[in-house]
């Protein structure tokens, strides 16, 4: 009787193991699955404050040359402010007589 419950208790002991062996793989498998989420998670996420960061440079890049658009302008316009007002000067000093 003895050496069967010895033999039983190898039995049960020998299926607890494997069991547990299949559910320690089965935990290891699930945290894998769990880091390559959670690191997808993170390229997404920096990929994002990536694509972010552009498109916030481009942004800043277009109202830079819309600013250094108008300010052109302005130096433009004053250049051709300057020369109506110099063309006057010289056709008011012909009318005179200079």
């Amino acid at each position: 009787m003895a050496e069967f419950l010895h033999t039983e208790e190898q039995i049960i002991r020998h299926r607890i193991e494997h069991a547990m062996q299949g559910w320690q793989r089965y935990a290891e498998l699930q945290i894998d699955a769990l880091h390559a989420r959670m690191d997808a998670v993170l390229v997404h996420d920096q990929a994002e404050g990536f694509y972010g960061a552009l498109d916030g440079m481009q942004q800043d890049g277009h109202e830079h040359s819309d600013v250094l658009g108008l300010a052109q302008l302005h130096d433009r316009l004053d250049e051709m402010q300057q020369a109506r007002e110099h063309e006057q000067e010289r056709s008011h000093d012909h009318g005179m007589g200079f």
